[in-house]
Formats: C-alpha cells, sequence, structure tokens
C-alpha cells in the first residue's frame, strides 16, 4: 500500500483514520493525525477510569482538543458504528492483530499499518532501521552514539526505545502531504 497515496485519499474523501490503542505510540499518532486536520478516532479496550489511573487521561483530553475523538472500553464489534467511515487503522505496538478489535478490521478489509510504517512513510530525513528478536535496543543505541561523534549528523533514536517517530516528524510533513510528491 502507498500511505502516502492513502493519506491523500483518505484527506480528500473525509474519512477516518482508527488508531488502535491509548498507549505512547496510539496517543502520539493520534494526537498528531489530528492536529494536521485528518478525522481520527482512537480507541482502547481499557474503561476510561483505568486510564485516568494510569495518568492518562490528559491524552485523551488533548487528542479530543485537538479534534479527534476518543473512545474507551472498545473491543471487537463495538467499532460498527463507525467502521463505514474508516478508511484505514493505525494499530499500537502492544496491540495484537489477533485481538477481537484486529479481527473485527480485518473483516471490514480496513488496510492495517503501525505507527512506525506511518512515520517511514512521511518522514523526508534517512533512517536506519533495527530489527530482529535480540539486541535491538543496544544495536540501535550504539548506532546513534557514533552516528553522534559525526559533527555534520544529528540523529535521534526513538521507536521501542522510548519516544515514537511519529514524535519526530515536521509539523509540516503531515499537514502538507497530499502536496509531497510520492517516493
Amino acid at each position: 500500500m502507498d500511505i502516502r497515496a492513502k493519506m491523500r485519499q483518505i484527506r480528500d474523501a473525509k474519512g477516518a483514520i482508527l488508531v488502535v490503542g491509548l498507549g505512547i505510540s496510539g496517543y502520539e499518532t493520534a494526537l498528531r493525525l489530528s492536529q494536521a486536520g485528518y478525522r481520527v478516532i482512537c480507541v482502547d479496550e481499557k474503561s476510561e477510569e483505568s486510564m485516568l489511573s494510569q495518568g492518562r487521561g490528559s491524552w485523551a483530553d488533548s487528542i479530543r482538543k485537538a479534534g479527534g475523538e476518543v473512545l474507551f472500553g472498545i473491543q471487537g464489534e463495538d467499532i460498527e458504528p463507525f467502521a463505514s467511515s474508516v478508511e484505514m487503522a493505525v494499530f499500537s505496538p502492544g496491540v495484537s492483530l489477533e485481538t477481537a478489535i484486529g479481527g473485527a478490521v480485518k473483516r471490514r478489509g480496513i488496510p492495517i499499518i503501525n505507527e512506525l510504517e506511518l512515520s517511514l512513510s512521511i518522514m523526508e530525513s534517512k533512517t536506519i532501521l533495527v530489527t530482529g528478536s535480540n539486541g535491538k535496543t543496544t544495536t540501535a543505541t550504539l548506532i546513534h552514539h557514533i552516528l553522534s561523534l559525526e559533527s555534520r549528523v544529528n540523529p535521534i533514536l526513538c521507536g521501542n526505545v522510548g519516544t515514537p517517530a511519529i514524535a519526530y516528524l515536521k509539523p509540516n510533513e503531515l499537514t502538507a502531504l497530499e502536496s509531497l510528491k510520492d517516493r
């Protein structure tokens, strides 16, 4: 899927982007997309009270202030009332596609991506990705340190190491997405 083209199509059609999971990655994704003028519906299976007890109540408020919608206690077929307007789903890293909501999204044929895939498809900077099952954090941290020694490079360490990649997008990278040429 060409994510840039899909994002333009969603914006033109005034469709919705479903963000599944209100962890750090889901929060940053929902907030950035809402601020950029996309119609965002952010859902989490936890109750609002549970999120408040975890100190994440202000996250929901921030997303709502930016124009996004936040729904708590949503599982599986609970997405039915708004599913017809959803044109893409962004799943947080902690949410398995094997959950009830993952099944409901897949059954409706809604394209699914994750925050990192979204960010990297939009980002205009060069990136180094570290994948695998062991040693990712150590390897990424070492690469960051080595690149930091080069005066012409200002590396950013992000992803599972801490801050989601989408938090580092330049403000115009999302708002001007429809005018950027496909790569």
